[in-house]
């Protein structure tokens, strides 16, 4: 054990002991990596080349759950991304893909952290974008009209201004 310790780094081995015949790092893995651009600090990341890829094909995509706190999802909501045009994404339509997976990965799909790649077209993804924007919009016009109605002494009248803008993201604090 302490030969472990004070080994010095020059006598470490580049190689894990017992498990791998070749270094840990190799350059092969380093060019792939650099090269499909992988972030391995963001799971979720889809290189550039492949969302070109998506966009040529007239493609929307995102990670929907598989699974919820372990458990598998509910048909219910299997059946609503069905009917919301969502299918996922598969690798034997779409090959380029498989870069993002294991090679001993199996599946025809892209499965990661209980989220799985799916697709559908684009004008749809336009369309449910613009129908939430609308709905959003549509309650600030009824919380305004409710102010309005509100004669004095109904309603306390402690807002002064109103925000009217709107804003993707999450806000912080």
């Amino acid at each position: 054990m302490n030969d472990l310790i004070d080994e010095t780094p020059a006598k470490r081995s580049t190689k894990a002991p017992g498990l791998r015949t070749e270094p840990l790092r190799t350059e092969p893995v380093r060019t792939r990596k650099h090269k499909m651009g992988s972030k391995s600090e963001d799971w979720s990341y889809i290189p550039e080349s492949l969302q070109n890829i998506l966009r040529a094909k007239g493609l929307a995509w995102e990670y929907k759950r598989t699974h919820y706190f372990g458990k598998e999802e509910e048909p219910e909501y299997r059946r609503s991304l069905e009917e919301n045009g969502w299918e996922a994404l598969s690798l034997a339509s779409i090959p380029e893909f498989r870069d993002l997976m294991s090679k001993s990965w199996s599946k025809d799909t892209v499965e990661k952290r209980g989220q799985i790649l799916m697709v559908r077209p684009q004008y749809m993804t336009d369309e449910a974008r613009e129908e939430e924007a609308k709905a959003a919009s549509d309650r600030v016009k009824g919380h305004m009209a409710q102010l309005n109605r509100a004669g004095p002494n109904e309603a306390e009248r402690t807002l002064v201004k109103v925000k009217r803008s709107y804003e993707s993201g999450i806000p912080v604090e």
